[in-house]
């Protein structure tokens, strides 16, 4: 009998994925340039778990030209780092019964406090797994005023994933994407 330490392989396993290209097209200027690859979710929610994928307002359009992004603000950051935390824990105890919806109002565009209102409501399985509590949150600035989120949440011995986007506007930051999975 061998060592499963020293053990070898006859061969590689497949490669199942393929290989990646970039895609291009035509700006409105006539200029090439790449375009955002989007892909269909090829994965269903685990058994238990509710998915949610929600936009409620679209980007902005980029203007023709290079895309010159100047670095955010250290203080942008903290503040968005700040925001998301806050905001995804809120999101959490609304989705637990804990808090109502209309506490969401502030931070969260119209369509996605209506969503959540709506889920918060329906009878998840996951829910009998105990209280959500955030784990890990992690911001990542695609803009001055723009950063996606993205964040771990327990449920008794089960771990769930949740991501949203987050803009600053006017009168403060505020939520415009969020998926729960």
């Amino acid at each position: 009998m061998s060592d499963p330490l020293t053990a070898r392989f006859l061969s590689h396993p497949p490669h199942c994925e393929p290989a990646a290209r970039p895609l291009t097209g035509r700006r409105a200027d006539g200029s090439h340039a790449p375009l955002a690859r989007s892909s269909p979710s090829r994965h269903s929610p685990a058994p238990g778990s509710a998915e949610l994928c929600v936009t409620a307002s679209a980007r902005p359009e980029r203007p023709a030209g290079p895309a010159r992004v100047a670095p955010p603000a250290p203080q942008n950051v903290t503040e968005a780092r700040a925001f998301a935390d806050h905001t995804l824990r809120m999101i959490l105890e609304v989705l637990d019964r804990r808090r109502k919806p209309d506490h969401l109002r502030p931070m969260l565009a119209a369509g996605l406090v209506d969503t959540v209102a709506t889920l918060s409501r329906a009878e998840l399985p996951a829910r009998r797994l105990g209280a959500a509590a955030l784990s890990r949150v992690h911001v990542s600035m695609v803009g001055p005023a723009a950063a996606e989120v993205f964040a771990t949440y327990a449920r008794g011995p089960r771990v769930f994933a949740i991501a949203a986007r987050t803009e600053r506007r006017t009168a403060g930051w505020r939520c415009v994407a969020l998926r729960i999975v």
